[in-house]
């Protein structure tokens, strides 16, 4: 199985763990959108997309992110 988070945004993303964030057995995985020179008044956002699907390849993965990208604009 293959568990891939994309993301559209071209600012930066950062992943993090917190070792008791779900709970005291069960660390907890996040993101972290970072957004230079924030303004305020100014709304901001991200499109993502996760895909849990049985792996093929690196390959496969990247037609899938392409190809969301495409249907995107």
């Amino acid at each position: 199985m293959v568990l891939a988070y994309m993301f559209e945004s071209s600012e930066v993303i950062r992943f993090s763990q917190s070792p008791t964030g779900g709970g005291k057995t069960n660390p907890a995985w996040d993101f972290q959108l970072l957004i230079p020179n924030l303004r305020e008044g100014i709304e901001y956002s991200y499109r993502a997309r996760i895909i849990y699907k049985p792996f093929i390849s690196a390959e496969d993965i990247t037609l899938e992110y392409f190809s969301w990208k495409r249907g995107l604009h």
